[in-house]
C-alpha cells in the first residue's frame, strides 16, 4: 500500500481510537519482527484526530474503543489484512 497517500502507524491503541472515531482501517501489514503496520487514508480530519490523540484532547466512547480493538485483533489473527 502506498505510504504517501496513507497515514501509517504501529500503534494499535491509536488505530483502535481512529476506527472508533469513524476512520476506515485499510491494510494491515505484518512484519517479520512481529509488529504490524496499520494504514489509514489521509484526510484532514484524520490528521486532526491523530494530533488531538497525542495531545490527549479527544472525547471517545470507551465502549467504541473496546469494540474497535476487538475488530482490529480479529483482522490481525484471522489473516484478513488487506
Amino acid at each position: 500500500m502506498n505510504q504517501k497517500n496513507h497515514f501509517v502507524t504501529y500503534d494499535m491503541s491509536l488505530s483502535a481510537t481512529l476506527v472508533a472515531l469513524g476512520h476506515t482501517l485499510g491494510e494491515i501489514q505484518k512484519e517479520d519482527s512481529g509488529r504490524s503496520k496499520f494504514f489509514f487514508k489521509h484526510t484532514s480530519k484524520l490528521k486532526k484526530d491523530v494530533f488531538d490523540y497525542w495531545k490527549q484532547e479527544l472525547k471517545v466512547n470507551p465502549h467504541s474503543i473496546f469494540d474497535s480493538l476487538k475488530f482490529i485483533k480479529s483482522r490481525l489473527y484471522s489473516g484478513v489484512n488487506g
